[in-house]
């Protein structure tokens, strides 16, 4: 695993979608198939004769085995093992990992958009790192060709904290493997949307609306097709079951692909659009995350100084001008109950400002950009108090993020 192979991004797929691999390595070969891995010195007359007649009937086109529903939490552990590999060329990084997006796309409704997926976009917009990264830049190509969105994972290089997508996760039922009896504490922290988006190839094309899927309702009296609710086994909440998986449960109906459909390429857009309100906040204190490997930034009302909120930074900030006021733009509303396994993703966590009604924590996520003539750019992503928010002094405008 600490060969240059595994360091280079254009291998990734190539390795995950072999049905079969021959490896040289320190003087050895070494093979893996779908149901065996051997190697020179072992000595086969020692080993027990594996069985492949699970594989007999219905063989796997690729060596990259999938659910047949959206799985969130895979997908946030591939994206964070790829984006810290190097690419010769920056502006490849979609190209390099189009393989994935395009075989996902048959259990994920909406496919990707620049690396997120359209089912939980508004989620899928909270990715946070978990070490410093770096903006890429295109090195072989024009800025104008490259497509290296400040808003996607794709446009920074380095390691994503795959825990920042835990709400786009939130229908999946955690179930504890060690124990069935048990009940294990489920993701309370929930994304609702507040914006519209829409995208853009270019700065001219024409604006395309991003439609999520109506999904995460537990309010509906009705089951879709395929779908039969069942009680937990200890009869503290419903959950629910689909046909193409029926052992695995769900905390409640999603959008469930048709298998038989063909994949949806993915988009590569550069450009966001969406009217939103705009606040501006004063720069806090930095210092290191709580639930990372970054550094944070406290946010503070404006003339009282009280804390706000808080943006966690991919990169360290040289020279901060302790008076500078940042813009920052709604992105989407959320909530989080205050449950021990949800502290991992929150840099304000234990801070005195935040404010637990009957243990809710009501917030907004929102980005800070700057811009550059028409467009704007993320810089990071945080959250701020929700009463925070609506006491603030704000103006609906319409922004173009690059």
């Amino acid at each position: 695993m600490k060969t240059t192979y595994y360091s280079r991004a254009w291998t990734f797929q190539e390795y995950l979608f072999s049905k079969r691999r021959v490896v040289f390595q320190s003087d050895t070969v070494n093979w893996e198939c779908l149901c065996s891995a051997w190697h020179e010195s072992q000595d086969p007359s020692n080993t027990s004769k594996i069985s492949i007649s699970h594989l007999a009937n219905e063989p796997p086109l690729t060596g990259f085995k999938t659910t047949p529903w959206p799985d969130m939490f895979r997908y946030a552990r591939l994206v964070s093992l790829f984006n810290q590999r190097n690419l010769t060329y920056p502006e490849d990084v979609l190209e390099a990992f189009a393989g994935i997006f395009s075989h996902l796309s048959r259990n994920f409704p909406g496919g990707f958009l620049s690396g997120l997926p359209v089912m939980c976009f508004d989620a899928a917009l909270l990715w946070q790192p978990y070490t410093s990264m770096t903006r890429r830049r295109s090195a072989k190509r024009s800025a104008l060709d490259a497509v290296l969105p400040s808003w996607s994972w794709a446009g920074w290089a380095g390691d994503m904290n795959s825990e920042s997508w835990r709400s786009a996760a939130w229908y999946l039922y955690e179930s504890n493997e060690l124990d069935e009896t048990q009940s294990p504490t489920q993701c309370s922290w929930e994304t609702k949307s507040s914006v519209t988006w829409s995208y853009s190839l270019t700065l001219t094309s024409p604006h395309k609306l991003i439609k999520m899927p109506i999904q995460f309702d537990r309010t509906t009296s009705s089951l879709p097709p395929s779908w039969v609710a069942k009680a937990s086994l200890d009869r503290a909440e419903t959950l629910f079951y689909h046909a193409c998986d029926p052992a695995q449960p769900f905390r409640c109906p999603i959008p469930i692909r048709d298998q038989h459909v063909a994949h949806m390429p993915p988009i590569s857009a550069r450009y966001l659009h969406c009217h939103t309100s705009r606040a501006f906040l004063a720069a806090g204190s930095i210092h290191h995350s709580s639930a990372s490997l970054c550094l944070a930034m406290e946010l503070l009302t404006p003339g009282t100084k009280q804390w706000a909120g808080v943006l966690r930074l991919a990169y360290e900030i040289e020279d901060m001008d302790p008076n500078a006021s940042l813009e920052l733009i709604e992105i989407s509303a959320g909530s989080v109950t205050q449950h021990g396994i949800e502290e991992k993703s929150f840099d304000e966590w234990k801070r005195d400002g935040v404010t637990w009604l009957n243990g809710v924590y009501e917030f907004v996520n929102v980005l800070w950009i700057e811009r550059k003539e028409d467009v704007a750019y993320r810089k990071a992503v945080g959250r701020v108090a929700k009463q925070v928010w609506e006491s603030l002094e704000k103006e609906t405008i319409a922004v173009v993020l690059g």
